[in-house]
């Protein structure tokens, strides 16, 4: 799942300058030790600006690693059901990590984040998620869910009035 490039918590919470890097390292790690018979989606921001043409940039990228015909980007389309859909996550640290975890999806967290506890994300390498990721242990997903949603986030969203209009009234 990608976030957008300038954002934040990629600069300040990760070892990535770019999702160019990002991408060229889950591509090599995917190619190397992923099943024969796995597939790799790549899921842009949905408020990506274009700056980039990450369709471009991940085709060209999936040629490097000899991954034609398994690596695939997705410019869109609604994440919940892409979630449900896929057999785990990988990414730096975005909410789309949250939406894997409540979806008991296996999830690998590249950069830090909120989540990135062992038991909730994969706490292996990126490399052994291909082949050894669990989902989220239940307890603790459950828990963590709980202390988040009492003690740090807020009902709402930035990306449509509805959902912001809630985040201002519960904030």
């Amino acid at each position: 799942a990608m976030q957008m490039e300038p954002d934040f918590s990629i600069r300040a919470y990760s070892k990535y300058r770019n999702l160019d890097s990002v991408l060229h390292e889950v591509a090599q790690s995917f190619a190397a030790h992923a099943p024969a018979n796995a597939h790799l989606l790549v899921k842009v921001h949905p408020l990506d600006p274009g700056l980039k043409n990450w369709k471009r940039r991940s085709q060209r990228i999936a040629r490097e690693h000899g991954l034609e015909g398994r690596m695939h980007y997705l410019g869109g389309g609604n994440l919940g059901a892409i979630v449900e859909e896929v057999q785990g996550t990988v990414t730096v640290n975005s909410t789309v990590g949250l939406r894997s975890i409540l979806d008991q999806r296996p999830t690998f967290a590249l950069g830090e984040a909120l989540y990135r506890i062992p038991g909730l994300v994969f706490p292996g390498s990126l490399d052994r998620f291909w082949t050894e990721a669990t989902p989220p242990d239940p307890a603790l997903r459950e828990g963590f869910l709980r202390c988040i949603a009492h003690m740090l986030h807020i009902r709402g969203t930035y990306y449509g009035q509805p959902g912001l209009d809630a985040a201002v009234e519960a904030a």
